[in-house]
């Protein structure tokens, strides 16, 4: 697992190309649902998204899924991204209902989405592959490394929206 102070610990199992694949297609499926015209509905549409990932990576990885833990741990992680980043995300979703100014959304909520989920991915799949689980898992202890996380989710998220191939391991091995 994780180190307390967020550092990756030796991981057992390298993240296999199905993990990898698996968020990449969640990022797509977070942005899509990011476009969800009813303001604050596309954010509940993504973090259902976000949970049945982490179902997915629980099986995959052998680890009971707990759905409430699991929901908890997301809102902690996203708690460590700042009220400046998450109140942002917000504004730009209920701008979707002022008339032509929610054209700007279409830009910033799909790239807030799916980097959230890229990070959410990445921190459970090195969690998983580590050894751990729900229970063990300790929000705090990850908090940076959910950041970093999520700022290389923007990155993969700009070029997977620009039309370009995610710069992953998994795009370059197809």
């Amino acid at each position: 697992p994780l180190s307390e102070e967020g550092r990756d610990a030796p991981v057992k199992k390298t993240p296999a190309p199905l993990q990898l694949r698996m968020r990449e297609s969640t990022m797509s499926t977070s942005t899509s649902r990011s476009l969800i015209p009813v303001p604050l509905l596309d954010y509940v549409a993504v973090a259902g998204t976000q949970l049945k990932m982490l179902a997915d990576l629980a099986k995959i990885y052998d680890v009971p899924f707990h759905q409430e833990r699991g929901k908890s741990i997301v809102m902690s992680l996203l708690g460590s991204l700042g009220m400046g980043t998450l109140a942002m995300g917000s504004f730009v979703s209920l701008l979707k209902v002022l008339p032509g100014v929610g054209l700007a959304s279409l830009a910033s909520v799909p790239i807030i989405c799916a980097a959230v989920t890229y990070a959410v991915g990445k921190i459970f799949i090195q969690h998983f592959a580590s050894g751990g689980t729900f229970l063990t898992f300790k929000p705090e202890a990850v908090r940076e490394h959910f950041k970093a996380a999520f700022r290389e989710g923007v990155e993969e998220a700009r070029k997977m929206n620009a039309g370009n191939a995610p710069a992953s391991p998994v795009a370059a091995s197809k």
